[in-house]
């Protein structure tokens, strides 16, 4: 394939990217940011893993177990989730809402830093370019990278293609993020080819999001979203 054809396939990625992807990973107006008076917990989870780093107890709790199930059944999906039929899709939404119970208190407002690993999409039933979908069933490796507490990248990259969308986020309440996105940038093999500022805004409203240990012992990060689609993310902390 020439060069001309790559930049040709990047700029119809970008395209498709663009009208579909303003959803990416937050935005619907039709969503709703009430809270939905979720039970709160008396201590983070993120503060219980790492006041337990040290110890040698390896036995699963009730959290983990149920977040795992989640994971499984979403990695068995693969990150596409609209290539699955709609029974699978609610299915996999059911479980994931029972998770709420087991949720961090206060997801919404956990706070990020440049510098740590990103955070890597699992499974997303969005049909537009959030869910890493490119054209036909090619689909891209999203990541989630936060350069501050309020400012984000997400990005979906495919051989020598990026397309990325930069965000900012404000706290509507506990459990809902508002997102706002500012600017989306086309490259290729590391150089910028397109660079556009953009306008939409829609919220992410937490399902879960808090430290379990996955069946190989490692630690992740998890995050789980409705926007309304559903997107599940993890963040390796062992690495």
């Amino acid at each position: 394939m020439t060069l001309t054809k790559v930049i040709l396939l990047v700029v119809l990625c970008f395209s498709s990217f663009f009208r579909k992807g303003v959803g990416a990973f937050s935005l619907s107006s039709r969503s709703n940011a009430m809270s939905r008076g979720r039970p709160q917990r008396s201590a983070s989870r993120l503060e219980a893993a790492a006041a337990s780093s040290t110890s040698t107890t390896t036995t699963p709790t009730n959290c983990d177990e149920a977040v795992c199930r989640v994971l499984e059944l979403a990695r068995q999906f693969g990150p596409i989730g609209s290539l699955q039929s709609p029974e699978d899709q609610e299915r996999l939404l059911t479980i994931a809402r029972e998770l709420s119970v087991y949720s961090d208190p206060q997801p919404a407002r956990k706070k990020f830093q440049q510098g740590q690993p990103p955070h890597c999409l699992i499974y997303s039933n969005s049909q537009g370019g959030s869910s890493g979908l490119m054209f036909g069933k090619v689909y891209g490796k999203v990541t989630q990278t936060f350069n501050n507490e309020t400012c984000l990248i997400n990005a979906v990259e495919w051989g020598p293609v990026r397309l990325s969308l930069s965000a900012d986020l404000t706290v509507k309440d506990d459990w809902n993020t508002k997102v706002n996105f500012r600017l989306t940038t086309v490259r290729l093999f590391g150089q910028t080819l397109l660079e556009k500022a953009i306008q939409g805004a829609g919220i992410w409203k937490y399902l879960f999001a808090g430290v379990v240990r996955d069946n190989q012992w490692k630690q992740r990060l998890v995050r789980i979203i409705e926007t309304p689609s559903l997107f599940i993310l993890t963040q390796d902390l062992d690495d």
